[in-house]
């Protein structure tokens, strides 16, 4: 891949694209797992499986798939089947949106509950794996610092599966570890988070030099580069998804002012409201403890519908976080009630 390439536009002035194929831009992603050497790879990197024991893939067209418009520059699927025992849906996103769990519960359910037709047995059910490729952290990078995480549905106490037909995958490339790029760990995860999350033409070329699966994906981008029908969509995708941040910002920053403005305003009134209620109650009880009970619990009420607002008003959690002072955890459940 060149370092710059130019394109006219209608009154012939020079644009300029850079030359790096960026794997996660969504059709590049998409390019590169078509390639059966460099999925099997990422499969068994992810899966932590044998290779040679991925033996049969069939790709599901998932544009009959798509129910929603705005997934359209967000997420980008790789639906499979495995050797007619798993199926599998690969997905990178580059946007963070506050529902992302439930959403992915949700269509890996419906993978599995779409396998079933009027006449079979409960027995026919292939193990449903979501691995989900984040370019953005969904848990707090403090508290779980680990870039990589898998989940199953086991026993709270002695971890026992309950059901092994749902699995789920998760990373976040944000969390990759900042000395890994000099690292000697041959970890094939890792290398596949760095490569995916890579913007540089030198790293790439230097992780597909340690790894066989990374290298066809490396191929793929550089044969993305050499097709100019193929390169002019991945640069309209590539510019879509920067419009739409762009937008999103936008927007996100005019609600979060507007939010703002009416929160303090909320804030005052039912700070003076919660004061006044935790007063009373305290009078009513005759007991010191009470009327301070009741002050805290009416200011703790306070902030959660702030922060509520404030999420419907599109304000991101960590600056939720900071007027608030209420925990990821406390703003996240204002999803469930």
């Amino acid at each position: 891949m060149g370092d710059k390439i130019k394109m006219n536009n209608s009154k012939e002035k020079d644009v300029e694209f850079t030359s790096v194929i960026k794997p996660k831009v969504d059709y590049a992603f998409k390019q590169m797992m078509n390639n059966r050497v460099a999925l099997r790879n990422f499969l068994s990197a992810v899966l932590r499986m044998n290779e040679e024991s991925i033996t049969d893939i069939v790709y599901i067209d998932t544009h009959t798939l798509k129910e929603h418009d705005s997934d359209k520059y967000i997420i980008m699927d790789v639906r499979i089947t495995v050797d007619n025992i798993y199926e599998i849906d690969v997905e990178m996103q580059v946007r963070n949106f506050v529902y992302w769990t439930d959403r992915v519960l949700f269509y890996t359910c419906k993978m599995l509950t779409g396998q079933m037709k009027k006449s079979d047995d409960y027995n026919k059910f292939k193990k449903c794996i979501n691995i989900s490729i984040l370019d953005y952290n969904i848990f707090d990078d403090k508290k779980y610092k680990n870039f990589y995480s898998s989940y199953h549905i086991s026993e709270d106490k002695d971890n026992r599966i309950f059901s092994d037909l749902l699995e789920f995958h998760v990373i976040e490339l944000k969390k990759i570890p900042e000395d890994s790029i000099n690292s000697l760990e041959n970890d094939k995860l890792l290398d596949w988070a760095r490569f995916l999350n890579s913007e540089s033409k030198e790293e790439m070329e230097m992780l597909s030099k340690q790894n066989s699966g990374i290298k066809a994906a490396y191929d793929e981008l550089e044969t993305l580069y050499d097709d100019d029908e193929k390169r002019a969509i991945y640069e309209a995708r590539e510019k879509a998804m920067m419009d739409y941040r762009v937008q999103q910002r936008a927007a996100r920053e005019e609600g979060i002012k507007e939010g703002i403005e009416k929160a303090m305003i909320d804030s005052r009134v039912q700070q003076k409201a919660a004061r006044e209620e935790g007063i009373k109650e305290g009078k009513k009880e005759g007991i010191k403890e009470g009327k301070l009970e009741g002050i805290q619990e009416g200011i703790r009420k306070e902030k959660l519908e702030n922060a509520r607002k404030m999420l419907l008003n599109g304000a991101d959690i960590e600056f939720i976080m900071k007027i608030t002072d209420l925990t990821r955890e406390e703003i996240l459940n204002l999803n469930k009630i």
